[in-house]
């Protein structure tokens, strides 16, 4: 059988097909296998690093079994020669689900509503303020790639009209196209985020952006990384979910603490100040940036 180093255990079903098809070695039996393993089984957060690369001589091949690649050194092991793979596609509804689901979290006060009653407040401060629909709105998306893609169909099929930002016009798609991040903001009721975290995005949502839209949204962040096709779209792949504004480096401090206004649950919650019409065409944004995609 092949030996194989395993540095993240998978789901069962497919934890049981490894275990038949070849000898799994665990991280903690490294420096016992590493002359001898030809393969290594990872997901896009967990390595290898370069130093362990450079001590499994016969490594033919690292497999992601994640969309993301973002803790692979995959040019590192490009230069060995060592192919890495990882799973595209798979989770393109997924992340497009979820981005709707912020949107109407962010809209409905969803979180802080839930954690007004939980907190007991309702008999003593009264029902929760009304919220906004997510339905009818203007719905800019930074990145139109597959997933992007994806989360305006969904976003259409809710009656709201769909913009988007990138480098360049993606061929395929008929919606309004916007050159400048700032204008996409300024005629936005929602901004979904689903680009790669790269140099040339780094603090692309900066103060700008974020003034321009009007700061009342949940920015709900993950990590990405992925290339840019050639048709200036971004390709971008699943989510790292469950973090509020912990990674991605903003502009402002003015994120960090809309993300816990609007997400978290403090026991002293008050409601809300119902929106005005005036505040209902401020930006809220979403940020529901993905994993690799190669």
């Amino acid at each position: 059988m092949i030996d194989v180093l395993q540095l993240v255990r998978l789901r069962p079903e497919v934890q049981k097909e490894l275990e038949a098809r070849y000898r799994l070695h665990g991280k903690g039996d490294f420096d016992k296998v590493a002359a001898i393993v030809r393969g290594c089984v990872t997901t896009g957060h967990s390595g290898p690093p370069p130093e362990m690369i450079d001590r499994m001589p016969k490594l033919e091949i690292i497999a992601s079994a994640s969309v993301g690649y973002d803790g692979i050194p995959v040019e590192y092991a490009r230069s060995k020669g060592i192919p890495v793979t990882n799973t595209p596609e798979v989770l393109n509804d997924d992340v497009a689900d979820l981005a709707i689901a912020l949107m109407i979290m962010t809209a409905r006060r969803l979180v802080a509503s839930d954690a007004y009653v939980r907190a007991g407040k309702w008999p003593k401060g009264g029902e929760y303020p009304l919220a906004q629909k997510a339905s009818r709105k203007r719905v800019g998306i930074l990145g139109m790639g597959r997933i992007g893609k994806e989360i305006a169909k969904r976003a259409e099929a809710m009656n709201n009209t769909v913009a988007y930002h990138s480098r360049r016009p993606v061929a395929d798609v008929s919606y309004k196209h916007y050159p400048d991040l700032v204008e996409l903001a300024r005629n936005s009721d929602f901004l979904v985020v689903i680009i790669p975290s790269t140099p040339q995005t780094h603090k692309i949502v900066n103060k700008a952006v974020i003034e321009v839209g009007g700061c009342d949204g949940v920015y709900e962040e993950g990590e990405d990384r992925a290339e840019e096709s050639a048709d200036g779209s971004w390709n971008e792949g699943g989510v790292a979910s469950g973090s509020v504004v912990n990674r991605i480096p903003v502009e402002t401090p003015a994120l960090r603490s809309l993300a816990l206004k609007y997400t978290s649950a403090p026991a002293d919650i008050r409601p809300f100040k119902p929106p005005s019409i005036a505040s209902s065409s401020s930006t809220r944004f979403c940020l529901e940036p993905a994993n690799a995609d190669c």
